[in-house]
């Protein structure tokens, strides 16, 4: 189970918040290519920085959307992961872009873009309540 997001991590910044997102997403990209666990230790991270990025409302989605255009594909693949419920067809836009990348940061955004794409059709299927 991961940490509990702390009072401190509660109190930073959006623009600090977003600079920690950049460098998990950043580390775990890393971790990723090399097969190292330590990119689950990342994703964690970057759960418990959304989190806190959500409890801003709209100013915590906006630099989640932002974090989407990054120049780095890891930063755009992690918020990717996060803007999915909120701005999906900007989001698909970005992953599509991302899957055209070689190596393994554009399997990671086919697959994303494969479970988007999945979900849409799951939630098509669901009668109106």
């Amino acid at each position: 189970m991961g940490r509990r997001t702390t009072s401190a991590e509660k109190t930073k910044t959006v623009d600090e918040l977003v600079a920690e997102f950049v460098e998990a997403a950043t580390l775990r990209g890393a971790a990723f290519e090399r097969g190292d666990p330590e990119a689950d230790v990342q994703l964690s991270r970057l759960g418990r920085i959304r989190r806190v990025l959500d409890a801003r409302g709209e100013e915590g989605r906006t630099a989640l959307i932002h974090l989407l255009h990054h120049a780095q594909p890891w930063v755009q693949i992690g918020a990717a992961t996060f803007t999915v419920d909120f701005a999906e067809s900007e989001t698909v836009s970005v992953l599509r872009g991302v899957s055209e990348k070689s190596g393994i940061s554009g399997l990671i955004a086919k697959a994303l873009l494969d479970w988007c794409s999945r979900r849409h059709r799951l939630s098509e299927d669901q009668p109106d309540a």
